[in-house]
């Protein structure tokens, strides 16, 4: 966990805003971000809270604009529940999602790199998962 929080503040370190245009089911935002998460879950694997707000059940995602990087703000995500300054970050719930950004940005799906890309295209499938459980005895 060490390993990851030292790559984590050293990418912070570095990062630069970006200019995205982000459309839901109910608007069309403009905002400076440093990163833009696109959530269902409450948290990511490793644990830290980045949706308090989310729930599988509700046939809905989050994204969640992080507009200013801030070191108490990662705290809180990583060691409590308490909720998150709106000056800092936000929070938009839908069921379809386009985001674009003016210049080419980092993309990760559940933690994998992805290729830069200037646009993402994300939407809720009713019923796309069909599971199998035994009956039971």
């Amino acid at each position: 966990m060490w390993g990851y929080l030292k790559a984590a503040f050293r990418v912070l370190a570095q990062y630069q805003k970006m200019e995205v245009k982000i459309q839901t089911d109910k608007e069309e935002v403009f905002r400076m971000a440093a990163m833009v998460v696109i959530a269902n879950a409450t948290q990511y694997g490793n644990g830290v809270v980045i949706n308090p707000k989310g729930s599988l059940y509700d046939n809905m995602f989050e994204v969640i604009v992080i507009r200013k990087i801030s070191f108490r703000e990662i705290l809180k995500m990583r060691f409590s529940q308490k909720g998150f300054d709106p000056a800092k970050t936000e929070f938009f719930q839908t069921r379809s999602l386009s985001i674009k950004s003016r210049h080419h940005v980092h993309f990760q799906v559940d933690g994998e790199v992805m290729k830069k890309t200037k646009a993402v295209i994300a939407g809720i499938i009713d019923k796309a998962l069909k599971i199998v459980v035994p009956k039971e005895a």
